[in-house]
């Protein structure tokens, strides 16, 4: 999707990044524990071809959901 944490709008890094942490977001236990500049220096380290190999592999698996159950 992306090349770099927090490019792609619909993520939550990306409204990090901005300074716009919608209301799910605010008790995030991330966003609580971590140094905001340290996240910010951590988000900004470009993807690996391998993380986004990965990441695609990842959107590519189906699960099915059943009887309260999560399957692959």
């Amino acid at each position: 999707m992306c090349k770099k944490i927090g490019e792609y709008k619909y993520c939550a890094t990306y409204c990090i990044q901005r300074g716009t942490v919608p209301p799910f977001l605010q008790n995030s236990f991330v966003l609580h524990n971590y140094h905001t500049g340290d996240l910010f220096d951590m988000l900004d380290i470009p993807l690996s071809p391998e993380e986004l190999e990965n990441i695609d592999k990842f959107h590519q698996q189906r699960y099915k959901l059943e009887e309260g159950q999560l399957y692959m």
